[in-house]
């Protein structure tokens, strides 16, 4: 979907489901996805098998016989990061690991951002929060964008681990740096993300170090413990440690920049929600089904078989088209509307499911939450100066500017 929200941007060439292949400029809008929907439940392009419907993309991503693994592998090979200390480094990672592998590699990071673990950082998400809203240089006129959103994770992922908030502004860089050019297919910043990854593991590394002298109730400190107990290598828990800092940020910037334009940009949405504040968990998750971070998620088949009734060879790729599932008129009634009313459940697909399913979420879902409320309580005149704008890939979606007026004036 293409909307004014792209601002000045040199404007994309859509391209049919058709016709599709894995490139930056191969964006099918919604329409066409939509349209695409109606003829067939699994439609062949160029670059493989095409999904939309919601109760289909679930089934798909809940299969535990189609893979994704190896596919972040892919992501790489398409910048052509095919070898040396980042490639061996991804190689290793829980992204990329299928089986007993990935169980041993998921587990302490699933204890590590489990719901119960995730709920003990509210309060300090909550002071983050507040100290990032008092610190902007002017309330009449913030840029969102880099004084909140692009601070927010990094600093949630400082506390978290207990490092210096002054490294805050690093860990975010990293973050982009490490993720960013592999969700958006830009081969331009192969070698920041070689750098990055140098840059990183010696930074993780160093702070695990000194942390394993004085262990304290931290997240870092809960690794050392694993590793202590046997459950990680000394390797695999630097892996992890990067991991985690890969995990924390990316993603959350742009969804919680995503979530503020669009309640911002409606002043119905936005005094509706001041007027039933009862409403912002719903008004998260409408964000997220309306307008998803992640727009297509791509899985394969390590083996030929039967999906939703066609047989796809071995090694074909399948693509889950996230936004077209979550406006499916089967499963939402009204789906093009944005309805802060909307019931919770059936949930938004951007995350995952099964096995892959993002084990970041309830920490993402926890910074957005905290940052909604405390600007609805704060700033309940704050509005949008200009249109928000965007850059939609193939993949992922990412929030170029929000400028915001928390006053009002």
């Amino acid at each position: 979907m293409i909307s004014s929200r792209c601002g000045n941007e040199k404007e994309k060439q859509m391209v049919a489901v058709k016709e599709l292949t894995v490139s930056p400029g191969a964006i099918a809008s919604l329409e066409e996805q939509l349209e695409a929907a109606a003829s067939a439940r699994i439609v062949k392009s160029p670059r493989g098998y095409e999904i939309f419907h919601y109760e289909d993309s679930l089934q798909v991503l809940r299969s535990p016989d189609i893979r994704r693994a190896k596919l972040f592998l892919y992501r790489a090979d398409n910048i052509g990061l095919t070898e040396g200390y980042a490639r061996d480094f991804m190689e290793r990672m829980l992204n990329t690991q299928e089986g007993e592998q990935r169980k041993h590699l998921r587990t302490p990071m699933a204890r590590l951002l489990s719901p119960r673990k995730t709920k003990t950082l509210t309060e300090a998400v909550r002071d983050i929060v507040n100290t990032l809203l008092d610190e902007v240089q002017n309330p009449d006129d913030v840029d969102f964008l880099k004084e909140v959103s692009w601070r927010l994770p990094p600093e949630v992922y400082c506390h978290m681990v207990s490092i210096p908030r002054e490294l805050a502004p690093t860990i975010g860089r990293l973050s982009d740096s490490l993720l960013g050019p592999l969700l958006t297919v830009d081969s331009s910043r192969k070698q920041e993300v070689i750098d990055a990854h140098y840059e990183v593991f010696s930074l993780v590394e160093e702070h695990i170090e000194t942390r394993r002298k004085n262990l304290d109730d931290d997240f870092t400190s809960a690794l050392i413990e694993e590793e202590m107990a046997g459950n990680l290598s000394t390797q695999e828990l630097y892996d992890t440690g990067v991991g985690l800092l890969e995990a924390s940020v990316d993603n959350t910037v742009h969804q919680s920049a995503i979530m503020m334009g669009m309640l911002l940009e409606d002043e119905g949405r936005w005094q509706q929600l001041l007027a039933e504040p009862s409403l912002m968990p719903n008004a998260v998750e409408e964000t997220l089904r309306v307008y998803p971070r992640f727009r297509t998620h791509m899985r394969y088949v390590p083996e030929t078989m039967d999906v939703l009734g066609t047989t796809v060879p071995k090694d074909d790729l399948i693509f889950i088209h996230v936004e077209a599932a979550q406006n499916d008129p089967t499963v939402f009634d009204n789906p093009s509307e944005f309805d802060m009313t909307r019931p919770m459940v059936p949930g938004p697909l951007l995350f995952g499911q099964g096995q892959y399913s993002c084990i970041g979420q309830n920490l993402a879902r926890l910074e957005m939450h905290t940052l909604l409320t405390a600007v609805m309580e704060r700033f309940p005149k704050a509005r949008l100066i200009e249109p928000w704008q965007q850059h939609e890939g193939p993949f992922v979606r990412e929030v170029t500017s929000l400028r915001i007026s928390l006053t009002g004036n």
